[in-house]
């Protein structure tokens, strides 16, 4: 069986989907399951032709200048970046799997810049979400969907499922405290 090599990938766009919107940059990095980093890669990319920026997104660029003046400096174009992106992950250590925080918005952006710029993605179809995987190894699933089952069948938190609601604050602190390669992602995108 390949070594995995944990690709962990923030992304920053003007909208909620690739096409009508553009992947603004994006910032991985790469680490060994002892949590050794392998290596780093980023990019800010060119606006897609035809695309704009969805309206409460760009309110929220708005806001935060400075992030949005960070992500349009030496950006390239996307043809590029997802070429070079490629082949920076087929040179890793081992088979790449796609790791984020939300995984379905970051691998959403990712896969389609691939798949559209470079004609594939060694990530195949599939992404780990970290929240999803902590609660898995943490074993919290249970008493948060028996949390929200109360939630949805009285509209109040009662006193049974407190510890549902403990349950997902502990979580919560937990996988701020364990996303080692989300910040290391997050530091990469704020350097670009």
């Amino acid at each position: 069986m390949a070594v995995e090599i944990y690709v962990s990938t923030d992304v920053e766009t003007d909208g909620p989907i690739p096409g009508p919107n553009s992947m603004l940059s994006f910032a991985s990095a790469a680490f060994l399951e002892d949590k050794t980093m392998v290596g780093t890669f980023s990019a800010n990319l060119e606006l897609l032709p035809g695309a704009t920026g969805d309206p409460k997104t760009m309110k929220w660029w708005s806001e935060n200048k400075e992030a949005w003046e960070a992500s349009r400096k030496e950006t390239r174009d996307p043809g590029d970046a997802m070429n070079d992106y490629l082949r920076w992950l087929k040179s890793l250590p081992g088979r790449p799997v796609f790791v984020a925080y939300p995984a379905g918005f970051d691998f959403m952006f990712v896969y389609w810049y691939l798949i559209r710029f470079a004609g594939e993605s060694p990530f195949s179809f599939s992404a780990l979400d970290v929240k999803s995987f902590a609660m898995a190894m943490l074993g919290f699933g249970r008493a948060l969907i028996w949390s929200v089952s109360v939630w949805s069948q009285t509209r109040s938190i009662s006193t049974r499922s407190i510890s549902g609601r403990k349950c997902f604050k502990s979580l919560s602190s937990c996988c701020v405290r364990s996303l080692w390669a989300e910040e290391t992602v997050l530091a990469l995108n704020a350097s670009t």
